[in-house]
């Protein structure tokens, strides 16, 4: 089971696979309102992230890419990165980091 923490803030989602995905997603739009920004599930269900044996993974619910990793930490990080800079979209504890 993977362990995924939401880019936005400190909540930690489970799962594998699609359902991972889809919890992202779910999350995103309930918590963070950002269901205008997620993609359609159906679509998010014929796209599986591609992760090479021994990985972990997720797709992003924004934009289908696959953000793999070697462990649940790895991935939370590489997720977070890629929201900001490929989205430009950054959450707010991470904002008052950098302000520091």
């Amino acid at each position: 089971m993977t362990a995924l923490r939401c880019p936005m803030c400190p909540e930690v989602l489970e799962g594998e696979g699609v359902a991972l995905t889809h919890s992202l997603r779910d999350h995103l739009s309930d918590v963070h309102g950002m269901a205008d920004l997620c993609m359609d599930p159906e679509r998010l269900r014929s796209s599986p992230p591609a992760v090479l044996e021994g990985y972990v993974g997720v797709t992003c619910p924004v934009c289908a890419a696959s953000i793999a990793a070697a462990d649940d930490r790895l991935l939370s990080e590489g997720l977070r990165a890629h929201f900001g800079n490929v989205h430009g979209i950054r959450s707010s504890s991470l904002l008052e980091r950098l302000r520091r």
